[in-house]
């Protein structure tokens, strides 16, 4: 089953934009208890938002531990984090996206390499602009699937 149409994963998001945090979280927990990280990573916004820093902790453990297992899950969780608050995980929603973007990449997942490409070509999203280190990434990428037409021309600059 999609992660999106998990029925506690979506009842979890209705409670929390009804406001009912605490139903948001049991929701969420029976979802990432099911293997929902999507519901994970909810689980632990509404964890942060409900003040409780404990289960933060211990919620973005096993989503680190999610991550390190497979390019696709990481590369998701990376694009979660892409769209939460800067306040998740106090403040450091950016450098985990980073972080499992890099992770997602590295074990080979083409679209994070194409993403890691781009931030670098560009210097986006905390990356240092680097044209070598985007060429890298494109090349990379290039192994897996066929290139978007910026990325051939990130190529066709190559020195």
């Amino acid at each position: 089953m999609d992660a999106f149409e998990d029925p506690n994963y979506i009842a979890g998001c209705e409670a929390r934009t009804g406001g009912d945090l605490l139903r948001a979280r049991k929701c969420f927990e029976l979802a990432a208890g099911d293997g929902n990280y999507v519901a994970l990573a909810d689980l632990c916004d509404v964890c942060d938002q409900l003040g409780d820093f404990e289960a933060v902790y211990t919620h973005v453990a096993k989503l680190q531990s999610l991550a390190l297992m497979s390019a696709e899950i990481s590369y998701g969780i990376a694009k979660l984090f892409e769209g939460l608050p800067g306040a998740f995980c106090f403040g450091h929603a950016a450098d985990l996206r980073i972080k499992y973007l890099l992770n997602a990449a590295e074990i080979g997942n083409p679209m994070a390499q194409l993403e890691v490409a781009s931030n670098y070509w560009f210097g986006n999203n905390g990356f240092t602009q680097s044209a070598d280190e985007a060429r890298r990434w494109v090349h990379r990428a290039s192994r897996a699937i066929q290139l978007p037409e910026w990325a051939t021309e990130i190529l066709r600059n190559d020195v």
